[in-house]
């Protein structure tokens, strides 16, 4: 009779065991999305799906990787997402993108410009440092993204060119972060271009 007794306890206990992990494996993807990536042989990285993007399983490939094109429906670029990618040249932020953690592109030194959406309103630090070929920033949003005086740390703002939407150029001098940049242009608002963010 005991032993009926210690089995149904038993029973219970792993059907108690069973439906927490079954809420924290729901809870985990509610948090972090239903995020996607491939590798092709070309060294294009596609990383799609909605969410968050809080990991970066591709970090062992990292060497390899040439391009990156993250799609429509990713909410987020990681901290440290895509660290000492050296050989990437190029990547495509969406519109649906709206921060970029720290550390995101620290050490991709063959990355010669990048394009940040209207969308993005938070940049973290060091998000570009040793990116020693970078030229170009285009940022599409007519008021500064968030950003702190040590977001752009590493990077020769005395030199490099930095766009940003027509007649915001004045508010971009003052904004914490980006007056640093000694050379500002004023772009004319492109919808095709800003659509895509494909300049990189």
């Amino acid at each position: 009779e005991d032993f009926w007794i210690i089995a149904a306890y038993f029973s219970i206990i792993m059907k108690k065991i069973f439906l927490l992990i079954s809420l924290c494996m729901i809870a985990f993807n509610a948090i972090h999305g239903d995020i996607t990536w491939a590798l092709s042989d070309d060294g294009t990285l596609s990383i799609s799906g909605t969410g968050d993007m809080n990991d970066t399983p591709w970090c062992s490939q990292k060497d390899k990787i040439k391009r990156v094109v993250i799609e429509n429906g990713v909410t987020s670029i990681g901290a440290m997402a895509f660290y000492n990618c050296s050989v990437l040249t190029s990547v495509t932020i969406p519109n649906s993108v709206t921060s970029i953690g720290e550390y995101a592109f620290y050490g991709c030194s063959s990355l010669t410009s990048i394009s940040f959406p209207k969308s993005v309103t938070s940049i973290g630090i060091y998000v570009l440092y040793g990116c020693s070929k970078m030229t170009e920033i285009y940022s599409w949003n007519a008021k500064p993204t968030n950003v702190s005086i040590q977001t752009f740390e590493g990077l020769n703002t005395m030199h490099l060119k930095l766009f940003v939407p027509e007649g915001s150029g004045d508010t971009y001098k003052f904004a914490t972060g980006w007056m640093n940049f000694f050379n500002i242009y004023e772009m004319e608002y492109t919808p095709v271009l800003a659509a895509a963010d494909p300049i990189t």
